[in-house]
């Protein structure tokens, strides 16, 4: 089974981890990734248009490592332009650690 299959949409998240639940054997990956990001994991799915669940923009943001908001908050976003953005940005994380490579290549 898949995160969004045979899930019913989820609520916000009000405490500082995200519900146990959601996540299934992804857990111990997502509560690694809220201690690195030091925020709980947005609800990662949501209603869609014809009722069924599709991911949320806020939980790609987060699981990419970027700041609340950094795409998310951008107003006069579409949800497909906020996802085309994240989508081909980088994750800043795997960013530095390439550099860091490379720049011990002495090249």
């Amino acid at each position: 089974m898949t995160i969004l299959e045979g899930r019913e949409p989820e609520a916000a998240v009000t405490g500082p981890r995200s519900p146990a639940h959601w996540w299934g054997e992804y857990l111990p990956a997502i509560r690694q990734w809220e201690d690195v990001t030091g925020r709980a994991a947005p609800p990662p799915t949501e209603a869609g248009r014809k009722g069924g669940p599709r991911v949320t923009v806020e939980w790609v943001e987060w699981l990419m490592g970027l700041p609340l908001g950094h795409v998310t908050a951008v107003p006069g976003l579409t949800r497909g332009q906020q996802l085309q953005i994240l989508g081909n940005g980088v994750v800043p994380q795997q960013a530095t650690t390439a550099f860091a490579a490379l720049l011990d290549l002495e090249v």
